[in-house]
């Protein structure tokens, strides 16, 4: 039970749920959109587009159908050679006050709680501030309540040890029924805000901003849009991380400089020209 669009059909959906929810779902690559709203109509039990359209108008559904097109795919220290790098930069690098972190798609923890053990581990958990949205309250609220899927444990284990923590990783999470849960006392300074990250941006310039596996879902004319937007959120100096199958929209030449091309750690320059 779900709706299966065509070519013709997902375009004019793609406008309307755009229009309703403030998304840029016509921006999204229309593969990725079509397997999302096939998965995310059957979890809804819909199979006409015109019910999908009243059922987010009741806010219990939207925030459904909101977690439903997320994708819950990630791990703890997933391409832990990046986090090596971070950890270098941050060890290395002078912070005269807070060094903040923008996280602006999250869909699930793992990231998150990656980046609050380093550094815990560097001794940077107060002096570090981080924010990450989401457009669904339940993932945000699951990420804020640390729960860990069992099936993942193992990989997350197993990354922390090619990442060279200065701890166990069993230090870190607790056994609760159905799965495992991340410590709570990692959540130091952490904003979780609820919203679309075109919309609800922090107000304030960062040091880092972890825009992984992002632009993988959106066509590719829509992805200086996103350089544009996540470069004017970042300091002079600060670093931009993409995902290793994705490549900074050109021209960057200008601002940026590839300081790790295997990883794609993207360096914003400290003196600009424009």
């Amino acid at each position: 039970m779900a709706v299966n669009y065509s070519i013709r059909e997902l375009r004019g959906a793609a406008e309307e749920l755009t229009n309703k929810m403030g998304i840029p779902f016509n921006e999204w690559s229309q593969s990725f959109l079509k397997r999302r709203l096939l998965y995310a109509t059957e979890k809804l039990g819909i199979r006409k587009h015109e019910q999908l359209l009243e059922a987010i108008n009741n806010d219990e559904q939207k925030e459904e159908f909101s977690r439903h097109m997320t994708v819950p795919v990630s791990e703890m220290f997933r391409d832990a050679r990046l986090w090596r790098t971070l950890r270098q930069h941050f060890n290395e690098t002078s912070y005269n006050d807070t060094i903040n972190v923008w996280i602006p798609d999250v869909s699930t923890g793992e990231e998150l709680y990656t980046l609050l053990i380093l550094a815990k581990e560097n001794g940077l958990s107060d002096k570090m501030n981080v924010w990450i949205n989401h457009n669904s309250k339940s993932i945000l609220k699951d990420i804020e309540n640390g729960i860990v899927g069992t099936r993942k444990l193992d990989t997350n284990s197993f990354n922390y040890k090619r990442f060279e923590g200065t701890a166990s990783f069993d230090n870190y999470i607790s056994e609760i029924e159905g799965g495992f849960q991340l410590s709570n006392d990692l959540l130091k300074n952490v904003n979780f805000v609820h919203g679309y990250f075109l919309n609800t941006a922090p107000q304030e310039r960062m040091d880092l901003i972890l825009f992984r596996n992002v632009m993988l879902y959106y066509k590719k004319d829509f992805h200086n849009t996103l350089k544009d937007y996540v470069d004017q959120k970042l300091k002079p100096g600060g670093l931009l991380c993409v995902g290793v199958k994705e490549v900074l929209p050109s021209p960057f030449s200008s601002r940026f400089e590839c300081i790790d091309v295997k990883e794609k750690i993207y360096q914003k320059f400290k003196v600009l020209t424009d």
